[in-house]
């Protein structure tokens, strides 16, 4: 048997659908990031860590690549509705 350490997280999520509080015509479109950027460097770190603590060369960094954009349609009302 290795003398390996295993690391599990769990993540749990509703996924429960609630009706807006928005006014369908009041709404701007606005431009954001598609890449969630501040996952993939704390994934990437932790990754680096573990390699490291292993011997291993760090992989390089993905983060450097420039982050898409995309138009999204925001309610003026309920900013939090989607």
């Amino acid at each position: 048997m290795g003398s390996g350490l295993v690391s599990v997280k769990y993540l749990f999520t509703d996924s429960t659908h609630l009706k807006a509080s928005a006014n369908r015509n009041r709404r701007e479109v606005v431009e954001v990031d598609e890449s969630p950027r501040d996952y993939i460097e704390e994934l990437e770190k932790a990754v680096n860590e573990e390699r490291d603590a292993h011997g291993r060369k760090p992989f390089k960094s993905r983060v450097d690549r420039p982050l898409k954009k995309r138009q999204i349609k925001r309610s003026l009302t309920d900013p939090e509705s989607g």
